[in-house]
């Protein structure tokens, strides 16, 4: 079965850069909220459009599973390949017109990410690793930060607790985590984009990124971007992370070693 390339995906995500760009810059993003009270933008839409446009054409037979709908069905076989979309991770923050969202593509074979892209449409930045090949933004190698620095930022993502039954958001630990950061001597960093922050943290940016989200299209881009630029990612409890269900328990990326097992047990604590 012929299959994405890694030049096809980050090529997707450059022409749906331009259309997030457009909509941006018009201030005109045509608010939608959602069931679950989230919001959903004309970007939003015009993101997934474009790839199932895309997909349908080009690899009608690999699923598309994305945050605002999905093409085909998954059968679960262990060498299956299948996309995973977040057409505007960030929405929260595109839509109050902070420029600090992303679009992020997943290219799976089973439960093993494979390919991903990070696109940050207005500062032009795009994050992209293959598995077994790096990290990479805009054709550099990156790589997580060598040593710890003397003040460590961590970034986290927090929303308003819904209380809605479909709430992705692992509850209880926010601001425990948050306070248990100060105490660690970090400081908390929030901006409501968890691909900007895991980005940065693959290119030693960041100390740190917790997520305490369930969604594996959020998950995965980072996963395999922070462990090809020599991180260390694990889900909320420091297990390794799978994507044979449908949900994952959030995750820890980090530069590695004692400070991500540190990370891990406050958020134990906080759980």
């Amino acid at each position: 079965m012929q299959i994405p390339t890694l030049m096809e995906l980050i090529n997707l995500a450059r022409v749906a850069g331009l259309s997030v760009e457009k909509i941006y810059s018009s201030s005109n993003v045509e608010l939608e909220w959602k069931g679950d009270g989230t919001p959903l933008t004309a970007a939003d839409r015009a993101v997934h459009d474009l790839v199932i446009e895309f997909m349908t054409k080009a690899y009608p037979d690999i699923p598309v599973i994305g945050e605002e709908g999905q093409l085909g069905m998954r059968t679960g076989a262990s060498n299956e390949c299948w996309l995973l979309v977040d057409e505007v991770d960030g929405t929260w923050a595109f839509m109050l017109g902070v420029p600090v969202f992303t679009i992020m593509f997943t290219l799976m074979r089973g439960n093993v990410p494979m390919i991903a892209v990070i696109y940050d449409p207005i500062g032009k930045r795009l994050y992209s690793a293959e598995r077994g090949k790096g990290a990479f933004l805009n054709d550099k190698q990156i790589f997580v930060a060598s040593a710890l620095p003397k003040v460590p930022n961590v970034g986290f993502v927090s929303w308003p607790k819904r209380n809605h039954p479909s709430d992705m958001l692992i509850p209880g630990m926010v601001d425990g985590v948050v306070a248990g950061l100060h105490k660690m001597g970090c400081i908390p960093v929030n901006m409501v984009t968890n691909g900007y922050f895991g980005a940065m943290v693959a290119n030693g940016q960041l100390s740190g990124m917790i997520f305490p989200g369930r969604t594996l299209q959020d998950v995965a881009p980072v996963d395999l971007l922070v462990r090809e630029a020599v991180g260390k990612v694990t889900d909320l409890r420091g297990d390794w992370l799978s994507y044979g269900n449908k949900e994952v328990f959030g995750y820890v990326a980090s530069q590695g070693g004692d400070f991500h097992d540190k990370l891990v047990e406050l958020i134990r604590g906080s759980l």
